[in-house]
């Protein structure tokens, strides 16, 4: 130990003052419950006030390295105002929207992150008029800010990013979040709420949270540990392995159809891209191995108990999907011509899905839902914003250079590629658990290709 700290003491310091913070956080997060107030959590935000001022790209990776416990306990911590309710996450993401705000705005040389924040810009602007006829102003806000604040995430750590050891400190920050996903499912365990029945499963599902997230999540969180060990030292790769067993097995329990397809994909365009990679060998071979084990049971889930995969059967297939986006077009085809380029309102503002199933449901694909809600400008800028990303990945690919950029430039096609697929079935728009993690990735990615661009043999 002695040898360690003078190796290097100042590494060691900041890890345990980390995980100091981290244990006071999540602690105060308890006792807050267990007394039932939040003015315990005080002091730690006050502690977080003094961070975000001073290491803004400290607050930034603490925040995201505990997400999954922050969304645990929104019910609990929330802010009245009258009749209005905002949980813990809309307060935070107001928080990043309104500080780091700056980070958008700043200087930029590269000419394609400015292309992706001029779109971003536009896209803020015209998705905001939306708010003023949702369902209500509160409830406007609360989804705009769900809409806007992944790409404030994006360029914050674009800009706050400022040399090669902050892209590998911001990456194990990101894969740190793995403990907080199991410190999810046992405190689940603890309150013995671990499983859920939706539709007739039985679901794993996290503390506090809406199974659809967790699974989504896990997913998530599953990519950004394939993308850690890519980039990280053998010493951490047995346990980082690990951690991916136990996270697959996890989501295989959600029976969450769009969550197993993000995992297929991560995985399948993984080993395209790091075949060379023995971890890619060992996960091809597993995967092929519990589908056949598990194929039943799969196709069961796919097919939800349908005879045969038949168009006459789709909306049992897509779990009334088709239905949802009849209703959510057919009233957009009838809207006025503004409300079509400006969005109809956050929400079902017109209670149309209240009318046909007796309760609220969005429409369960994230374009229809952008399309509907924030409008057909909204909807082309989100599309070019991951095209632009697209190609400026596929810039990286090629390098025979084995640098940072080049790797991450992979994962983010691979992440790309999942959104615009999983959100088809409605993956991560309004998601904002999973959706900032991902745009997090595509700022550091943006950084690396910023931080190395003076190397000769990867390409401008």
């Amino acid at each position: 130990m002695k040898t360690l700290f003078k190796k290097s003491p100042q590494t060691i310091k900041r890890f345990l003052a980390f995980l100091g913070l981290i244990s006071l956080i999540i602690t105060s997060a308890l006792l807050a419950v267990y007394i039932g107030h939040f003015v315990i959590l005080l002091p730690v935000l006050l502690i977080l006030c003094v961070i975000v001022i001073n290491k803004p790209i400290l607050f930034l990776n603490l925040f995201l390295s505990v997400g999954p416990l922050i969304w645990t306990f929104s019910d609990v911590f929330y802010i009245s105002i009258g009749s209005f309710r905002i949980n813990t996450p809309i307060i935070i993401g107001g928080f990043i929207v309104i500080f780091y705000l700056q980070f958008l705005i700043k200087r930029i040389e590269d000419k394609t992150v400015r292309k992706i924040r001029v779109l971003s810009i536009f896209l803020i602007i015209f998705s905001f008029p939306s708010i003023f006829w949702s369902k209500s102003f509160s409830y406007g806000v609360g989804q705009y800010v769900r809409l806007i604040s992944p790409y404030i995430i994006l360029f914050s750590m674009y800009q706050l990013i400022k040399e090669k050891s902050q892209i590998k400190s911001s990456l194990r920050y990101l894969a740190f979040v793995t403990v907080a996903t199991f410190l999810t499912l046992i405190l689940s365990m603890f309150q013995q709420n671990v499983f859920s029945i939706t539709g007739g499963i039985t679901r794993i599902s996290g503390s506090g949270l809406y199974f659809q997230q967790f699974a989504k999540f896990i997913a998530v969180n599953i990519q950004i540990l394939l993308i850690f060990y890519t980039i990280s030292v053998k010493t951490s790769r047995p346990l980082i392995f690990i951690s991916f067993i136990g996270l697959s097995i996890m989501l295989y329990f959600t029976y969450h159809r769009t969550s197993w397809i993000i995992f297929a994909i991560c995985i399948i365009l993984g080993m395209f891209f790091f075949f060379e990679r023995k971890i890619y060998k060992i996960i091809s071979i597993g995967l092929v191995s519990s589908t056949l084990v598990f194929y039943k049971d799969i196709y069961n889930q796919f097919l939800r108990y349908a005879p045969t995969f038949d168009l006459r059967d789709i909306d049992q297939i897509t779990s009334g999907r088709t239905i949802l986006w009849q209703i959510y077009l057919s009233e957009f085809a009838h809207a006025p011509f503004y409300k079509k380029l400006m969005g109809i309102g956050y929400g079902d503002p017109g209670n149309l899905t209240i009318a046909y199933f007796g309760h609220y449901l969005p429409p369960h694909n994230d374009y229809i839902y952008i399309l509907f809600e924030a409008g057909l400008i909204s909807l082309i800028l989100y599309v070019l914003i991951l095209i632009t990303l697209f190609f400026a990945a596929k810039r990286f690919i090629n390098s025979k250079n084995k640098i940072i950029s080049c790797v991450l430039a992979k994962h983010t096609i691979i992440i790309v590629v999942a959104i615009m697929v999983a959100g088809l079935a409605g993956a991560f728009s309004g998601n904002i658990m999973s959706s900032w993690y991902l745009y997090a990735l595509f700022g550091i990615f943006l950084a690396s290709t910023k931080i190395e661009a003076g190397f000769d043999n990867c390409p401008k």
